[in-house]
C-alpha cells in the first residue's frame, strides 16, 4: 500500500492533489505544530489567478496558545465574503464556474467554521471529488501517535503497514532511506511542475490553488494532475 502524509492545505495546489492520485491511502498530518513563517507552507493561504497576475487569499487566524494544526481557530467571519467575491470576480467566466461555483460557496464560503481544519478538509473534500479521488483519508490527530519529525513519519507507515511512502521533496532534507529500508517501506519522492493550461487571463501563471485548475479546465483535470508529476526514488 503506497501511503502519502501532507499538512491540510486550504485551497491546495494541484502538486497536492497529484500525490494523492498516486497513493492508496492519504493521511492528513493534522496534529503538529504549524510554520506560518515558512514560504512552504500553505495550511492558511494560496493563490488565485487574477488579471493582474495572482492574489493571495489567507484565512485569519486567532490568537492562541497552541501552535497545533488542528487547534488553530478562525479569527473571524468577514474573510469569507471577502474570498468568495475575489474568486467570483476572478472566474464567473470561466468555463466550469457554473458547475462548480455553488457548491464550493455553499459548503466553504456560507458555513460557519471555527477551526482551520474545517475550511481545509471542506475544500480538499470538494477537489477530491471533482477530480474523481476516492482514497481513505485518515487524521493524525486521531491515531494516536508517540514519535516526532522523521520518525513519525515512519510511525504513522508502519500503523497502516504501508510498503510505499510517498514523500514531497523536501523529504530528502530529513528522511532516513536506511531507516525506512530497515522497516521494510520504500521512499518515492513527489515531484510536480504545473502543466501549461488556458486560463481566464492571458501569460500562464503556474502553481496556483487547484480551483483555477478546477474552473478552467473542469472535467479535464485529472489528465493535467497526471501530467504534471512525475516520482523518484533518491
Amino acid at each position: 500500500m503506497i501511503v502519502t502524509i501532507m499538512q491540510p492545505a486550504y485551497l491546495a495546489w494541484p502538486g497536492y492533489y497529484d500525490r494523492i492520485r498516486r497513493s492508496d491511502h492519504l493521511v492528513i498530518l493534522d496534529h503538529v505544530d504549524v510554520d506560518l513563517n515558512s514560504k512552504t507552507k500553505f495550511a492558511n493561504r494560496n493563490r488565485i489567478r487574477t488579471a493582474q497576475g495572482y492574489t493571495w487569499l489567507t484565512v485569519p487566524l486567532a490568537a492562541t496558545n497552541s501552535r497545533r494544526i488542528c487547534d488553530l481557530e478562525i479569527a473571524e467571519s468577514k474573510w469569507q465574503r471577502k474570498h468568495w467575491n475575489s474568486i467570483y470576480h476572478s472566474y464567473k467566466k470561466t468555463p466550469w464556474f457554473t458547475r462548480y461555483a455553488e457548491q464550493l460557496r455553499e459548503f466553504v464560503y456560507e458555513k460557519d467554521h471555527n477551526h482551520l481544519t474545517e475550511v481545509a478538509e471542506a475544500t480538499n473534500g470538494l477537489f477530491m471529488s471533482a477530480f474523481g479521488l476516492t482514497q481513505p483519508v485518515s487524521h493524525s490527530s486521531e491515531m494516536n501517535l508517540v514519535s516526532t519529525k522523521a520518525d513519525l513519519i515512519l510511525e504513522i507507515c508502519l500503523k497502516l503497514k504501508a510498503s510505499t511512502y510517498l514523500s514531497g521533496p523536501f523529504g530528502r532534507e530529513y528522511l532516513s532511506k536506511t531507516e525506512f529500508d530497515r522497516a521494510s517501506v520504500q521512499i518515492f519522492f513527489h515531484e510536480y511542475k504545473t502543466p501549461v493550461y488556458e486560463q481566464t487571463f492571458p501569460d500562464f501563471v503556474p502553481n496556483l490553488s487547484a480551483i483555477d485548475l478546477l474552473f478552467n479546465v473542469g472535467g479535464d483535470s485529472l489528465g493535467y494532475l497526471e501530467e504534471g508529476g512525475s516520482l523518484r526514488d533518491t
